[in-house]
């Protein structure tokens, strides 16, 4: 069996029952105790988020850059079941790979694992501020056209393709803003997802109802973002989407860009929506707006 190994660091005592899975080594999160290449020999490390303040922010961020010569992945560990705010993903101007969830690390260890250290050349305004329209839509559309409920559980920098992620569909969109979305589910939970749509029992869902399912999450995820954006922020207009197959996912990513993966959960499942997107201030054609 294979052992995962955490380096966890945090301020107060360890709280580990959740973590009783891992390999687990401590850090303590003090100017005196930065940590060092020879001490961290974990798979990836955590840094518990739910004792930090606003005044230890400087701490934090010198704490990250620390572990950049590490090499490891470096993700904020969330207590709470939810995430509802993305202050701390300003720090991946740092280095921070993520703010995550238990549930998240539990369900996408190994590709949490493969995440490389963040790329601070790259232009990441534009994408960081789609997180919360993105998060907000993404929500809306499963709600009110699947009636179904999900919750996000970790925002990370890189890219994460969630285990059984069969059924992806991607879509660009252009104009004062260029970028890309893609969108991921497992086979189980789309077929879940179509039938509420579609008013159909599991047996009767064909692929192609899994197909236009998937399709109609990115189209109408993308259409709300684009109409929140459009009256102050950014004007752009989105293409039509795309199916993308299991082994073109990889491919579908620029590995050069600022990918950002919310990570939500529906049906005891992870589900990934990717965004990459940079400002190019094209002039926009006047379509009616979605």
């Amino acid at each position: 069996m294979i052992v995962k190994k955490i380096h966890y660091i945090s301020k107060s005592p360890l709280r580990l029952a959740e973590l009783s899975d891992y390999e687990i080594t401590r850090g303590e999160l003090s100017q005196k105790l930065l940590p060092s290449e020879a001490e961290v020999q974990s798979d990836l490390v955590l840094i518990d988020h739910s004792d930090l303040v606003q005044s230890d922010q400087q701490l934090l961020a010198a704490t990250i850059s620390a572990l950049q010569k590490c090499n490891k992945p470096v993700l904020l560990l969330n207590r709470q079941t939810t995430i509802s705010n993305y202050e701390s993903l300003e720090l991946v101007r740092s280095g921070l790979n993520g703010l995550v969830t238990i549930e998240i690390i539990n369900h996408c260890f190994e590709m949490l694992s493969d995440l490389k250290p963040v790329k601070l050349e790259c232009a990441w305004d534009v994408t960081l501020s789609l997180i919360d329209p993105f998060a907000q839509a993404t929500s809306e559309v499963i709600d009110m056209t699947f009636g179904s409920k999900t919750s996000l559980l970790g925002v990370v920098n890189g890219r994460i393709i969630p285990p059984k992620g069969e059924v992806s569909s991607s879509m660009t969109f252009a104009g004062e803003v260029d970028g890309t979305t893609l969108i991921t589910f497992s086979r189980n939970q789309m077929c879940k997802l179509v039938t509420g749509l579609i008013a159909s029992t599991e047996e009767e869902i064909t692929d192609e109802d899994l197909f236009d399912g998937v399709n109609e999450v990115i189209n109408q995820v993308s259409g709300r973002v684009r109409t929140m954006e459009w009256p102050d922020k950014y004007k752009f207009n989105i293409d039509l989407p795309r199916l993308i197959e299991s082994n073109e996912i990889e491919s579908s990513y620029q590995s050069d860009a600022a990918w950002i993966t919310l990570l939500f959960e529906c049906y005891g499942q992870i589900f990934a929506v990717s965004i990459r997107a940079e400002k190019v201030d094209k002039p926009v054609e006047m379509f009616s707006q979605a």
